[in-house]
């Protein structure tokens, strides 16, 4: 905590709930890159788990959490 932070005004319940939608999102994304660099790890590439042109993740987790 800054010697100034005292000064600051509180959030709002609004912009707390857009920093906590905003870091869920972040945090998806990292999991995602690191599950996709874990799969190139073990030597599969992420295209395999496709399915109409998009990603399955309940696939990739499962693949992952099995092998």
């Amino acid at each position: 905590m800054g010697f100034f932070d005292f000064a600051k005004k509180p959030k709002t319940l609004d912009e707390e709930q857009e920093e906590d939608d905003r870091l869920t999102v972040e945090h998806s994304i990292w999991q995602k890159k690191a599950a996709i660099a874990e799969l190139k790890r073990r030597g599969q590439d992420a295209n395999n788990f496709k399915e109409g042109g998009k990603f399955n993740w309940s696939k990739i987790w499962t693949w992952l959490k099995t092998h």
